[in-house]
């Protein structure tokens, strides 16, 4: 059994499940109260269940609790209680019983839920469909430059990754490819990288690394191409899982 009981971590689950567009699962308890379940599976092989129990009539604030099971648990619980309020005083728990592997094979955390309110208790058993978090995630951008354009993404670090790296000194990639697929420029074509292991940047939460080449409408191997309608493939080349983003471009820029 685990129990989520320190800021900090806290602070990491509320980053991960406000960052994420969460598979949501609601049920009504009674005409006024209604539970909202999310699950999320962070890249650390944890997962994360948010349980959020309101009163449609909007008589009671919102009551909030999360749990986070790591891949070697098989259960963990959470439980909460309402402020007594015009409807009635709430008590609540949840659980998940389901294996580590059964959750990868299902997609869902199967959510054991109880809810007990003045007017009696109430159960049920749902599957909560998992959205997949990241550790990184990627904003690219498309900006004019005097030489062509400068295609790059912003990234803002969400959750810690220390198993994470770079196996060489290349930090950001572009691939350029045509509307039929083909690539036309690949920005790691013919170089020779340092290979020392580096950390992918931004390290902390909450930080933001800008990265970002110059293309100035060009093959690989120097050719102007035709103009027409691209897309670039930008990727941070880490180490177990690389981070990508895409953007499409027409050349030249209007």
């Amino acid at each position: 059994m685990k129990n989520l009981g320190k800021s900090t971590l806290i602070s990491a689950v509320a980053v991960a499940i406000c960052s994420t567009a969460c598979s949501v699962v609601r049920t009504s308890v009674t005409p006024d109260i209604l539970v909202r379940l999310a699950g999320v599976a962070n890249s650390d092989s944890s997962y994360v269940l948010s349980l959020v129990v309101y009163d449609s009539t909007q008589r009671m604030t919102p009551q909030r609790a999360y749990a986070v099971v790591d891949r070697d648990t098989l259960a963990f619980s959470l439980a909460g209680s309402g402020a007594p309020n015009r409807v009635a005083t709430l008590s609540y728990t949840a659980g998940v019983e389901r294996t580590s592997r059964e959750v990868v094979e299902k997609g869902a955390l199967r959510a054991l839920l109880v809810v007990e309110t003045s007017a009696g208790i109430w159960s049920d058993t749902m599957d909560v469909p998992l959205t997949y978090a990241t550790s990184l995630a990627l904003e690219p951008f498309v900006v004019p430059h005097p030489d062509g354009v400068e295609l790059g993404c912003m990234a803002h670090r969400l959750l810690p990754r220390p198993d994470e790296f770079l196996p060489s000194s290349e930090a950001f990639r572009l691939i350029i490819r045509d509307r039929n697929g083909q690539v036309v420029y690949r920005s790691d074509e013919g170089m020779a990288f340092l290979q020392v292991i580096t950390p992918v940047e931004p390290r902390t939460v909450g930080e933001h690394q800008r990265f970002s080449f110059i293309w100035r409408g060009t093959s690989s191997s120097g050719q102007t191409v035709p103009h027409g309608t691209y897309s670039a493939e930008m990727t941070i080349p880490a180490v177990p899982f690389p981070y990508t983003a895409t953007a499409e471009i027409t050349w030249p820029l209007q």
